[in-house]
């Protein structure tokens, strides 16, 4: 996708409808480290944490040694997880 288009739906919080559009040609290629990835780190901004989480470990798997973007995903959703339980704990 390019930069362009990412922005874009950054900008109009169009994550769900991205998802729902790319969801097929994910799941055919889900193998694909990369494309883990991908709709793994597409799943955080979406808010999906917990189908985030699991796609995001398989990719983490599936990555080299020396290929850690999957890992920091992990971590900086492990950030935004304990971040909205706090927020959610703040509300109640």
């Amino acid at each position: 996708m390019p930069l362009t288009l990412t922005r874009e739906v950054r900008r109009r919080n169009e994550y769900p409808n991205l998802l729902r559009d790319c969801r097929p040609e994910w799941r055919r290629q889900a193998h694909v480290l990369h494309v883990l990835n991908d709709l793994g780190w597409t799943l955080v901004l979406a808010g999906s944490y917990d189908e985030a989480r699991t796609v995001l470990e398989r990719a983490a798997a599936l990555a080299p040694a020396d290929y850690e973007l999957p890992r920091n995903n992990l971590k900086e959703l492990e950030k935004r997880m304990r971040s909205a339980c706090r927020i959610d704990r703040s509300q109640t």
